[in-house]
């Protein structure tokens, strides 16, 4: 019996962990996605067409 719970016990850890992963990276994600807006917005203000690429 101990040994389920241990079972058990792992489970939930690698699912607690699983699920503080996913909550990092969909962080990353909307913060890139922000930067990403907020340059694309800057540049539509004020394009300096020395910094475009070729």
């Amino acid at each position: 019996m101990a040994v389920v719970q241990l079972m058990n016990f792992d489970d939930e850890t690698k699912r607690r962990d699983l699920r503080k992963m996913k909550t990092v990276a969909t962080g990353f994600l909307v913060f890139a996605s922000v930067v990403y807006l907020f340059c694309r917005w800057q540049e539509s203000k004020c394009p300096n067409p020395a910094h475009r690429s070729a």
